[in-house]
């Protein structure tokens, strides 16, 4: 039976999830922040709430929300490895939930997808989040859309 482990994630999550990301999240955020292990750890770094999940030991996903105590919107951010797709739905339910207990402390989430990312797209539409019209964002000016979800 396959397992899964969700924890508060510490700082080595970071390392071993920048070796192990799927190809899209890594291309992702190599557009808008180049070094993936860099910009992990900056959101990482910046989140009150941080979470990693384990599936049959191996890392799957880092996800948190990050930003200012003083405000009510919170960006989220998720990166994951290709260990997701062993249980997606029940991934798709704990991410679920863990945006739930987000949206305790924030009344506004949000967050960017590149638009070619389809799967990301319509996983985070079907956690509940509105998809915006593709707009450039980043270095090269890729296109990305800003996900939004309200309390």
């Amino acid at each position: 039976m396959t397992e899964v482990l969700i924890i508060d994630a510490s700082p080595i999550h970071v390392g071993a999830i920048a070796r192990r990301l799927r190809a899209e999240d890594c291309a992702e955020i190599r557009a808008v922040y180049g070094d993936p292990r860099k910009a992990i750890r900056y959101f990482f770094h910046g989140s009150a709430l941080r979470r990693a999940a384990f599936i049959d030991g191996e890392i799957a996903a880092l996800w948190g929300c990050y930003g200012s105590f003083f405000t009510t919107e919170g960006h989220v951010w998720l990166v994951t490895t290709g260990e997701v797709e062993k249980l997606p739905l029940r991934f798709f339910h704990e991410v679920r939930r863990e945006v739930r207990e987000m949206l305790l402390t924030r009344k506004v989430l949000r967050s960017h997808a590149a638009a070619s990312y389809t799967k990301a797209l319509r996983f985070m539409a079907m956690v509940g989040f509105m998809i915006g019209a593709p707009e450039p964002l980043g270095k090269n000016g890729e296109m990305f859309c800003e996900l939004r979800l309200e309390a």
